[in-house]
């Protein structure tokens, strides 16, 4: 058949991990708004009537009558009533580290009531480290221990850009060993690009509702600029840039497709790129 839309959004709303209850009657989903919360709501599918239930993410139902839900990287546990659809207790954490990837938690429950997830085993988080040419390691001073993700180096070797679990992107200064926020705040910013010239940082950032790559100078300084807005797009991610800087390399996670973006023709519109039809992922 023809996928219909069971929700609509508005302003850079977010629909997502959808769970039937077990009449099929409603549907669980997450709802998530920039600069909010993560909120679980729940869909009656006769009336289309949307009710929100409680923050958290990732809701599932357990036959015992509760919804089990994500907070931070634990699991909570919360009564709910199938009938009217509303619940009848405050939620309690059940197990903690659960691991979370692109903000869905790592775990499901069968028929039964068993609880299958993965833990995140890395307690005090990840420490990072240089590797010199003959694989000795050592460890670099100044960042604490996390989980850092996408790593890029300046072009002078002296600072580079992570992002980190925290949806921010930071900049660590080897000759000082300082380690500075380029951004704050609770939106989702990841996959820092180093400019050619070593002034600006381009990161994709859902700041503004809709997936956006945005630039900011990397001294931290002024305020974060978006290159464009292409509308329709689950996620976009700069790649790198073209040794001359006029050319802007990225990814679209809705087709999969590998994108380039000139400079020369760019205005802030969907329309403002054209996409490499030999480097199709």
């Amino acid at each position: 058949g023809i996928p219909e839309p069971l929700t609509e959004t508005t302003d850079g709303e977010e629909h997502s991990f959808p769970h039937f209850l077990p009449d099929g009657r409603a549907l669980l989903f997450e709802v998530n708004r920039p600069g909010e919360q993560r909120q679980i709501a729940v869909l009656e599918l006769e009336s289309g009537e949307i009710n929100t239930l409680t923050e958290g993410s990732g809701p599932q139902f357990v036959q015992s009558g509760h919804l089990l839900i994500a907070r931070e990287d634990a699991a909570w546990a919360v009564t709910f009533d199938v009938d009217s659809l509303e619940l009848t207790g405050d939620a309690a954490p059940v197990l903690e580290r659960v691991r979370m990837s692109q903000g869905r938690p790592q775990f499901t429950v069968s028929n039964d009531g068993t609880l299958v997830y993965v833990a995140n085993s890395v307690e005090q988080g990840m420490s990072l480290v240089r590797v010199d040419r003959d694989g000795r390691e050592e460890p670099i001073p100044g960042i604490p221990n996390g989980r850092y993700l996408q790593i890029d180096v300046a072009p002078d070797g002296e600072s580079f850009a992570l992002d980190s679990a925290d949806e921010n992107i930071w900049i660590y200064n080897v000759g000082r060993e300082t380690f500075t926020p380029l951004t704050t705040g609770s939106e989702q910013n990841s996959f820092p690009v180093w400019s050619m010239d070593g002034e600006r940082i381009t990161f994709s950032s859902n700041r503004t509702g809709v997936p956006t790559i945005f630039e900011r100078a990397s001294d931290g300084t002024g305020q974060a600029e978006d290159l464009f807005v292409l509308e329709d797009a689950l996620g976009v991610a700069p790649v790198s840039w073209s040794p001359d800087g006029s050319t802007l390399f990225f990814d679209e996670f809705r087709n999969g497709d590998f994108n380039v973006l000139s400079l020369e023709k760019f205005k802030k519109t969907s329309e403002s790129y054209w996409k490499s039809s030999c480097c199709r992922k």
